[in-house]
Formats: C-alpha cells, structure tokens, sequence
C-alpha cells in the first residue's frame, strides 16, 4: 500500500474524528450552560434569595441561546417556562405579570409535545396554569392527564 492511498483512506477518517470532536464540545457546552441555568433557577425564592437584575437578565439569555440552538428540547423549554413564572412573580405590572404567565403556559406546553407522559411537567403545567388568566382549559386538560397517568393500584 503506498503512502498516498493511506493518506486518502487517512482523510475521511480525520475529518470524521473532527465531527465527533465538534459535536461532542457543542454537546458538553450546551449541557454545561443548561446546568447552570437550571441551577441558578433552582435557588431563586429559596431562603428569601432573589437574584440580582444582572444574574437574571444572564439566566434569560443564556435560555434563549439554548433555545435557538434547540428550539423545541423539552428541558430547555422547561427552564424558559419555570424563568417566564419567575418573572411573573416578581413583576408589579399585572399586563406584564399576565403577558410571562402566558408565556410560562405556553412554553411548558411546547416541552409537554415532545412528552406527553412526563407526569413532572403536567404538574408543572396546573401550576401555570392556575396563574395564567386564560389558562382553566388548559388547567383542566393537564389535570386530567394526570390523573390519566396515576399509576394502577393492584
């Protein structure tokens, strides 16, 4: 075998480990940037803490950016509804306030498409639900549906 032909059979090769490399530092660096988001959001209420306007400004935008890499990842969107009801609570502006409780529905119903028996978001979503001004039927919805997926007694 001459050194050329190796070579030719070299390139596909590396060009495949550069892909898997690529795609491997994309993959931990989104995890890593939902790992922190969904941390922060953790703790805001907890003993009374409420972050800085900057940290969540931060949080917002580092939602966003997983959001365009992954429109429709049902964590991601489960950050941006739990972020939307965070927001709601904190507002004194009750257009403002009603504008984040619709989006928190909408976004939690977004994650529910992709799976539709994960019973933590349905609860998530009578959550929102109750908040949001237009959200009974969708309230009701949820609510059956977790009733639904109650385990069977025997």
């Amino acid at each position: 075998m001459s050194i050329s032909s190796i070579r030719l059979m070299a390139a596909p090769i590396l060009v495949l480990a550069l892909v898997a490399a690529y795609t491997g530092f994309t993959t931990f660096a989104q995890d890593l940037a939902f790992t922190n988001a969904q941390t922060e959001l953790s703790f805001w209420g907890r003993d009374n803490y409420q972050p800085e306007p900057k940290t969540i400004k931060h949080t917002g935008q580092a939602i966003q950016a997983l959001l365009q890499s992954a429109p429709r990842h049902p964590e991601y969107r489960g950050l941006q509804a739990s972020y939307a009801a965070w927001l709601s609570y904190w507002s004194e502006n009750m257009d403002e306030r009603a504008g984040f409780n619709s989006q928190a529905v909408q976004s939690q119903y977004i994650a529910l498409q992709s799976r539709p028996a994960h019973r933590h978001s349905w609860t998530k979503m009578v959550e929102y639900a109750d908040h949001a001004s237009t959200g009974e039927a969708i309230r009701q919805q949820a609510q059956a549906r977790l009733a639904a997926l109650q385990p069977n007694e025997i």
